[in-house]
């Protein structure tokens, strides 16, 4: 629920046109933000308590801290224009949150196999699922006329 309302955020227009009826179509951008931070707070809530009943203090809370703030980022924007969310600040929200969502299954599988494991396979993930994802929404989502031209050599 979390990822799908940020990301019903994208387009409120085509999804109303279109007779979906996703949360923020239905009950607006402001509920759909708050609906998706309270359930996000929640989830890191519950991954902090899971982490110190499984693991105590360790690397766990600190890395979990820091996906929390990287998750924060994205709903700064949201939470500030909430009564109408732009597509590109909703399109950079779930961005962000879905490269988030991929850092805490890092976290988790960092509880049983440690650091090093969760990394080795953390880092490619990551590196595979931004740079598509980001070219693709640059493109596709928000538009061939969001790409800036490329630059000329004029001393040539």
């Amino acid at each position: 629920m979390l990822f799908r309302s940020v990301g019903a955020l994208r387009d409120v227009a085509g999804d109303r046109a279109g007779e979906c009826h996703t949360l923020p179509v239905r009950h607006g951008t402001s509920v759909a933000v708050w609906t998706a931070l309270t359930l996000y707070v929640g989830a890191i809530g519950a991954l902090l308590i899971a982490g110190l009943e499984t693991v105590g203090w360790s690397g766990y809370q600190p890395a979990l801290a820091v996906v929390a703030l990287v998750g924060t980022t994205a709903f700064v924007p949201l939470v500030r224009q909430r009564h109408h969310v732009p597509a590109p600040v909703a399109l950079h929200a779930h961005e962000v949150l879905v490269v988030e969502r991929i850092a805490l299954a890092g976290i988790a599988v960092s509880v049983g196999f440690g650091m090093r494991v969760a990394a080795a396979l953390l880092v490619p993930m990551l590196v595979l699922t931004w740079w598509p994802q980001r070219r693709m929404r640059r493109f596709y989502e928000l538009g061939a006329a969001a790409i800036p031209p490329p630059e000329r050599n004029t001393h040539a």
